[in-house]
């Protein structure tokens, strides 16, 4: 109390003194009384009241420096402020401190709190004099403990306490959303005021809440992985903190890197967003068809083409994007999306998952039954995109589509004659001269259709897609029906 009372006397006296020596010898007064504070509340104060008390030290010192602006005073400062940092941002013990009692009423919420204020205002007080190491010292200080203000609660309401051994999938998210919106805050603060700890803190976070993201959110904590439980319901469940969220922040992110200096991740960055929303929507219908603890593969046919055609969905979407000055970044991934649903429909609704070769049934009637989603919808979408692509970023590839929405349909076809004569399970049953027959009629039906379209649309693509299919319903004729058909269907085949 003495040393407080001290100082302010000598704050008191510097306002009327003039000579320099008398300054001088009232800073280095000023300074011993600071001493002496800090001494003194290591005595009677513990824990993290002593670091807040040493907080607004800092603060009070600031207030001195202006009747009293003796230069050790700023490097005693620096020191103290340091002191501070070290104590609760790389103090190991603060996670054995006593919660007082629950979210918001506790030793956290002022040790931080009060602590970030406190160097926030000291900084704006020394600014006015010199923008310095101290300043930024103090700056940045007072972010890191905003940062850990907000780290801490969030850790305290998911898991009930900061010292807690477990860090799950649902804190992960919530951490990476809160530490986005403060990189997104401190961009908007340094496009309006640059400032060293805006331009570094936002690159921090941004490193920081990305890496998270992809590492444990993606690739380690992910509830395919895990087998987790979902928690929350759809679309506002844990899957929407994890992967919507961060993609939505990282859209307002994205145009301001430049002014951080990561004009070079934009790109990147968009594609970040595109592989975020790709994998929520994947995960959501995951979880729509199988319940809250859903698997890596699918449980149906149905929920594979559902799934393939949200991909085409989302990569429309992306080529056609017009918000938050994104257009520039975000259309190109509307490439590789398309290229990954466009993948699944040759490598898995035709390949691998194709139901000839798996137990899996065609549930409906022969015509309307859910190949429609796995191969109409699939190759009508095509054809109108390369359709409509004129001018878009899908020109170059507009035959290569065409042709891509050709053979999606003359799978379809051929499926659907199976299914015609086997009935929902397609995968076991031997052929008959009727369906073998039938082949070579679909085919050449679909060949002369896709013949006049090309001619109609003047596209020497389609037509040479349609004369190819011809020329393999001639081989298939007499290589082939001509020797394994008997009786009228040879005649019928020849014919």
């Amino acid at each position: 109390v003495v040393a407080g009372l001290s100082a302010y006397a000598a704050w008191q006296l510097m306002a009327s003194a003039g000579d320099k020596k008398i300054k001088d010898s009232a800073g280095i007064y000023a300074m011993a009384c600071g001493v002496f504070i800090y001494t003194a509340l290591g005595f009677v104060l513990d824990s993290a009241i002593l670091t807040v008390g040493m907080a607004l030290m800092v603060l009070a010192i600031s207030f001195i420096w202006e009747r009293v602006p003796f230069r050790l005073l700023r490097h005693f400062t620096l020191a103290l402020a340091t002191v501070v940092l070290v104590r609760l941002s790389f103090n190991p013990y603060i996670f054995d401190y006593e919660l007082f009692d629950w979210f918001g009423r506790h030793w956290v919420l002022y040790g931080f709190g009060i602590s970030a204020v406190a160097f926030f205002l000291a900084a704006k007080q020394f600014r006015k004099s010199a923008d310095d190491e101290l300043v930024t010292a103090l700056e940045s200080g007072a972010l890191v403990f905003a940062v850990l203000l907000v780290t801490y609660e969030v850790r305290i309401f998911v898991e009930g306490s900061i010292s807690a051994l477990n860090y799950g999938f649902l804190e992960q998210s919530v951490q990476s959303a809160s530490w986005l919106t403060s990189a997104y805050g401190l961009m908007l603060r340094n496009a309006k005021a640059p400032r060293f700890y805006a331009k570094w803190g936002a690159r921090a976070l941004l490193t920081v809440a990305t890496a998270q993201v992809l590492l444990l959110q993606v690739l380690y904590n992910n509830p395919v992985i895990t087998g987790d439980a979902i928690k929350g319901y759809f679309p506002f469940d844990n899957l929407f903190l994890a992967y919507a969220a961060p993609a939505m922040l990282l859209c307002f992110i994205v145009p301001k890197l430049p002014a951080i200096g990561f004009a070079k991740l934009s790109r990147y960055a968009a594609d970040f967003v595109a592989a975020l929303l790709l994998i929520y929507v994947t995960l959501e219908i995951r979880q729509l068809f199988q319940g809250r603890r859903i698997d890596l593969l699918h449980d149906s046919n149905l929920e594979l083409y559902v799934t393939t055609l949200a991909w085409f969905a989302l990569a429309g979407i992306l080529a056609y994007w017009k918000w938050f000055r994104l257009e520039e970044v975000l259309r190109p991934s509307a490439k590789w999306v398309a290229a990954i649903a466009l993948l699944m429909v040759f490598a898995g609704h035709i390949g691998i998952f194709n139901p000839v070769l798996t137990n899996l049934a065609v549930p409906g009637t022969v015509i309307f039954n859910v190949m429609l989603l796995g191969f109409v919808a699939p190759a009508i979408g095509l054809a109108l995109i390369a359709r409509k692509s004129e001018g878009t970023i899908l020109e170059p590839y507009r035959d290569y589509l065409g042709i891509a929405a050709y053979a999606i349909g003359f799978a379809y076809v051929t499926l659907e004659v199976r299914r015609f004569f086997q009935g929902p399970f397609i995968h076991a049953g031997s052929v008959s001269d009727a369906e073998y027959y039938g082949y070579s009629l679909i085919w050449l039906a679909y060949a002369l259709a896709a013949l006049g379209v090309g001619m109609w649309l003047q596209r020497s693509a389609i037509r040479h897609a349609a004369l190819a299919v011809l020329v393999l319903v001639v081989l298939k004729v007499f290589l082939s029906d001509m020797a394994g058909l008997g009786g009228l269907y040879r005649v019928a085949s020849f014919m």
